[in-house]
């Protein structure tokens, strides 16, 4: 499992090579002069400058104050010259971002391959745990023992090999959304009806509302049945023993909104920021209710990849509602 750590590495190196190379620039910066007794307008600072430390210089690049970002005309320039360096930072900046977004997309592609060379041998490692689990007769309690935990491992292993992957597909701005008429009603029922033993194991009830005129539209109908099966199991996982889930469709103008309510642990305020993003996991449930932290990031890409958004509400102790807004 060596590729895992490597894999993780160049999915964090763009940044890291972004902020080196921001570092590595010896930017001029402008400071204001307002400050100083006597003083008006600003001054042109280099990161070398005596008294200049490292983080003061990176604090005055990244200020919210373009003012501060772009070097100051120094006395005597005329308006045309001005305009000239800042167009020529503007076409920077621009070319900067493009080659950011090739590496992000160079280290997506990567992701996708390894993640799926990686699915072949764990099936196969898996398929022959489960051979030895079948013919265990001749094997000792301890061997048995040692066989069941490593088949658990390589059955964990298999499943975030795959959300890992589904993920990367779901988000995936390079793949085009083969859009077709979907019958996102039947999909939601569809959905319901095949997690019932899943909520029948923890006494959750599910109830599905799907008006007829809310049935019909058009998209990916591979994603949007990984993003209602997302939210849906999410609602069984994350309820209260006996407790309920509210899966409805409803047409508003523009489009569909699928909205899923339960009634279970909650979110608490400080997390809903952070809830979409990738591997986030909160606290509350961390080490208590399995998960990897990709469902919730998945739904979102593919709502924004459908030109949709989702949304969230929730009341700790009290339960969670999504919304899921796609347009027609």
């Amino acid at each position: 499992m060596r590729a895992a750590p490597a894999a993780i590495a160049l999915w964090l190196s763009p940044s890291i090579l972004f902020a080196q190379n921001i570092r590595a620039v010896p930017v001029e910066v402008a400071v204001p002069l307002s400050g100083v007794a006597g003083s008006a307008g600003t001054q042109l600072v280099s990161p070398s400058a005596p008294g200049m430390t490292p983080s003061r210089a990176m604090a005055l690049r990244t200020s919210p104050s373009l003012s501060l970002r772009l070097p100051a005309a120094r006395a005597g320039r005329t308006g045309s010259s001005e305009s000239s360096d800042l167009a020529g930072a503007v076409e920077r900046l621009t070319a900067e971002n493009a080659a950011l977004k090739e590496q992000l997309a160079a280290k997506d592609r990567f992701m996708r391959t390894a993640v799926h060379d990686m699915s072949s041998p764990l099936t196969v490692l898996d398929g022959n745990l489960q051979l030895i689990e079948m013919s265990a007769d001749g094997l000792s309690e301890r061997h048995r023992l040692d066989v069941a935990a490593a088949r658990k491992s390589s059955t964990r292993l298999i499943g975030m090999v795959r959300s890992i992957l589904e993920f990367s597909r779901s988000g995936a701005a390079d793949a085009p959304i083969e859009r077709a008429p979907v019958d996102l009603g039947a999909m939601v029922r569809e959905t319901a009806e095949g997690l019932t033993d899943r909520a029948a194991q923890k006494g959750v009830r599910v109830e599905v509302d799907v008006p007829g005129d809310a049935a019909g539209t058009s998209g990916d109908a591979g994603l949007l049945r990984r993003l209602v099966e997302n939210l849906v199991s999410n609602g069984i996982k994350y309820n209260k023993d006996g407790g309920g889930l509210a899966v409805s469709l409803r047409s508003v103008p523009g489009g569909k909104v699928l909205i899923v309510q339960d009634e279970g642990i909650g979110i608490a305020a400080e997390d809903l920021p952070k809830l979409f993003g990738p591997f986030f996991r909160s606290d509350a449930v961390r080490g208590k209710i399995a998960g990897n932290g990709l469902g919730l990031a998945s739904v979102k890409a593919i709502a924004e990849r459908h030109g949709g958004r989702v949304a969230v509400e929730s009341v700790p102790g009290h339960g969670t509602t999504f919304r899921v807004f796609l347009p027609d």
